[in-house]
């Protein structure tokens, strides 16, 4: 049941409605607002439509910026070497503030979660791919069909046309003397029919042969016509960019976060890039007797020598 009319329940519904904020610091807040001078509200106001107008997303690492690139990507002291994937732009931000790295990041916009329906291609791995060198043409698509292929049994059409081509001529030269001997009986219904069910068991096995190869070759017609379309990263005015040589995976360590890790980890494990992740440990002023299984477990495995 709204509590008052008009202007200052939208204002209360707008203010409850962000993450973080009750209905009562709503109620705080929007009576704050009442009272403050018309100047304020106008900048709050212009401030929240700039905000929606004038930011965007990098176009290679995806964080937030106000231009095309943004202004850790266009440093040229940043090292290209090392890039740090992190799943949101105000997680770029958190490893900032350390100023103990100095490569680029590359934001996910998320993580893998099935129950919210988040799937990888949902994410920003394909431009993830791309930055990682030569090697980076693959999409996740295609990784993920090269998985299936690699785990389905293959079928060599050589072998199979070589099998089939036994398969038709042998049993002509084997019934011939048959045939012959049996000229004056008369043979089932079932032995008449037996050539006319060859013949249709070797087109069914040519047409799925030729159905296999079809939808490969549409496969990767597709893939190509993807690639094309797909705007290339920019590579920020330098000639020469090296290669990357570590990926440092910097998710929450949560279920979500988790799995994004080990799907990571083994889909750039074909590279040949060093794969690390962030350690996990206890806090700084944290006390043993808080810390659970898991933070005590990753603490021990982690440890290092004083």
């Amino acid at each position: 049941m709204a509590l008052y009319d008009g202007a200052i329940q939208n204002v209360i519904d707008a203010f409850s409605s962000l993450p973080g904020i009750g209905q009562k610091g709503a109620q705080r807040i929007a009576f704050y607002l009442l009272q403050a001078d018309s100047a304020q509200t106008d900048q709050l106001a212009k401030s929240i439509v700039d905000l929606k107008r004038l930011v965007r997303f990098c176009d290679i690492c995806g964080n937030v910026c106000e231009s095309s690139i943004c202004p850790i990507c266009a440093d040229p002291r940043r090292d290209p070497t090392v890039l740090c994937v992190v799943q949101e732009p105000k997680d770029v931000m958190s490893i900032e503030r350390t100023h103990e790295f100095h490569g680029l990041y590359h934001v996910l916009g998320g993580v893998i979660n099935p129950m919210a329906d988040v799937r990888p291609q949902d994410l920003r791995i394909s431009q993830l791919l791309r930055r990682l060198g030569p090697h980076g043409a693959l999409t996740v698509d295609e990784t993920l069909a090269a998985t299936q292929q690699a785990d389905s049994p293959q079928v060599d059409s050589r072998q199979v046309d070589s099998r089939q081509a036994d398969s038709v001529q042998q049993p002509d030269a084997d019934r011939q003397p048959e045939e012959t001997q049996s000229s004056g009986q008369s043979a089932p219904s079932g032995d008449q029919t037996l050539p006319q069910q060859s013949a249709s068991v070797s087109h069914g096995i040519y047409a799925t042969i030729a159905e296999r190869e079809s939808s490969q070759q549409d496969g990767q017609r597709n893939a190509a016509a993807a690639m094309s379309n797909a705007a290339p990263v920019p590579l920020i005015g330098r000639d020469d960019v090296p290669p990357v040589k570590e990926v440092i995976i910097a998710l929450d360590p949560d279920i979500e976060g988790e799995a994004t890790t080990t799907y990571l980890s083994g889909l750039l494990a074909p590279l040949g890039i060093t794969v690390t992740r962030l350690a996990s440990g206890l806090p700084v002023g944290s006390d043993l007797e808080y810390a659970d299984e898991m933070t005590l477990a990753r603490a021990l495995a982690g440890r290092r020598r004083v």
